[in-house]
């Protein structure tokens, strides 16, 4: 429901809704011990990614795509997919600051940044991690 409800609004509702939303999917949801939370949290960061990422700056970004990454390794392969979809959500607009969404409301806001670094930190170092070599 959250995750038609953000997909509705495509990044115009107030920043605070955002900002409220995003917290409590990353407090709440994502460690959930039911894998259909697991999985709805997911569709709602995927949700976050493809409406710009409303209310979010590049430490929200990078935290919840670090989590993404630490949630490949769920035992139930339906939760891995989901956060591998958000996963390249969230680091495709990372990598884009121009799709990244403005806060609405008040005061000067800081302007989008690119998420430095978040290929390298947030794939190839765990999949290089991953992967075992053989001994010659």
């Amino acid at each position: 429901m959250l995750q038609n409800a953000l997909e509705g609004s495509g990044g115009s509702a107030a920043s605070s809704a955002y900002t409220e939303a995003f917290r409590l999917i990353m407090r709440f949801s994502v460690g959930d011990k039911s894998f259909v939370v697991r999985i709805a949290a997911a569709r709602c960061l995927k949700a976050f990614a493809n409406i710009g990422g409303p209310g979010l700056g590049v430490g929200d970004l990078d935290n919840s795509a670090s989590y993404c990454v630490k949630a490949l390794e769920d035992p139930v392969s339906s939760v891995r997919d989901a956060f591998a979809e958000a996963l390249g959500s969230l680091l495709a607009l990372g990598m884009n600051p121009e799709a990244q969404v403005q806060p609405r409301g008040k005061g000067p806001f800081p302007p989008a940044k690119k998420l430095e670094g978040g290929l390298q930190r947030h794939l190839a170092l765990p999949f290089a991690k991953g992967i075992v070599l053989p001994r010659p």
